[in-house]
C-alpha cells in the first residue's frame, strides 16, 4: 500500500503512524507528506490490578519465559528457540502463545534441539493476561516490529523484557532503559539476556510508569485532538 503514497498524500487529511521509527520511515523512504504525518502510539489497556506489585512477587514466580504473537518469520520465534537451547537457568520453561504458518517448522525445531519437555505451544489464546500473571520474563525476538503491543502490556504487568533491537521495542523500552535490547537474529545475546532477567527480574515500578505513556487514555486523547483538528480545518 505504501506505493500508493502519492495518492494518499493528496486525499488524506492526516497520515498516522504507530511509532516514531515508522514515522521516519514513512517520510524518508515512502514519501509521506511531513506536514500531514504524525505519530500516535497504539493505546493499551493498563490494568495494574493484574500486575506484579513488587520485585519480590516477580522473584517468587517460576522460571517461565513467555513469547506471544503470530508465528510468522518476521517474529523471530526460531531465533528464540535457538536461544532457549542455550539458556543455562535450570528448570526454565518457554511458553509460546500464538499461532501461524511457522508453527509446524518451529515444533520440528523444538524437537531437534531436544526441548520438547521445556517448550509449550499454546496456540491462539483469547486472553493473554493469565500468561502475564504467571510469567517471569517476556521475550520479544522479532526481526521487524513497527510497534509491539505485547511489550507495552508486559510493562503494564511489571515484567522484565528481553527484546531484539528493532524499531517498536527499542522505542517502547526507550533504548534499553526499561528492558534489555539485543541485536536482531543473535541467539547467543538473547539467551544471555534471558538468563540475566530470570536471575534478577528487577523492580517493576519503573515499568508501570513507562506503560502509562501508552495508556488507552493517552492514545484516545491524541485521537480526539486529531479528529477535532481535522474537523476545524474542514469547516
Amino acid at each position: 500500500a505504501y506505493w500508493g503514497m502519492p495518492v494518499i498524500n493528496r486525499r488524506a487529511a492526516r497520515i498516522v503512524t504507530v511509532s516514531d521509527g515508522l514515522h521516519r520511515e514513512m517520510i524518508g523512504r515512502w514519501g509521506a507528506d511531513p506536514a500531514k504525518t504524525l505519530r500516535i502510539y497504539n493505546p493499551a489497556t493498563i490494568d495494574l490490578g493484574d500486575a506484579a506489585a513488587t520485585a519480590g512477587d516477580l522473584a517468587r514466580r517460576p522460571d517461565v519465559v513467555l513469547a506471544a504473537g503470530r508465528l510468522s518469520p518476521e517474529k523471530g520465534v526460531d531465533v528464540l528457540i535457538e536461544a532457549f537451547a542455550r539458556v543455562r537457568r535450570v528448570g526454565a520453561r518457554l511458553e509460546i502463545a500464538g499461532d501461524g504458518p511457522e508453527r509446524p517448522r518451529l515444533e520440528r525445531l523444538v524437537a531437534a534441539r531436544g526441548l520438547a519437555d521445556r517448550v509449550t505451544f499454546h496456540g491462539h489464546v483469547d486472553d493473554i493476561r493469565p500468561f502475564y500473571r504467571r510469567t517471569r520474563v517476556l521475550a520479544v525476538p522479532s526481526r521487524s516490529e513497527a510497534f509491539g503491543m505485547v511489550v507495552v502490556e508486559a510493562l503494564a504487568h511489571g515484567l522484565p523484557i528481553v527484546a531484539s533491537a528493532c524499531t517498536g521495542p527499542t522505542e517502547i523500552l526507550d533504548g534499553g532503559r526499561y528492558g534489555r535490547l539485543v541485536p536482531i537474529d543473535d541467539a547467543a545475546a538473547l539467551a544471555e539476556g534471558i538468563d540475566r532477567a530470570l536471575a534478577d527480574p528487577g523492580d517493576p515500578a519503573p515499568r508501570f510508569e513507562r506503560a502509562a505513556a501508552f495508556s488507552f487514555e493517552a492514545g484516545f486523547a491524541d485521537w480526539c485532538a486529531l479528529v477535532d483538528d481535522v474537523a476545524r480545518r474542514k469547516s
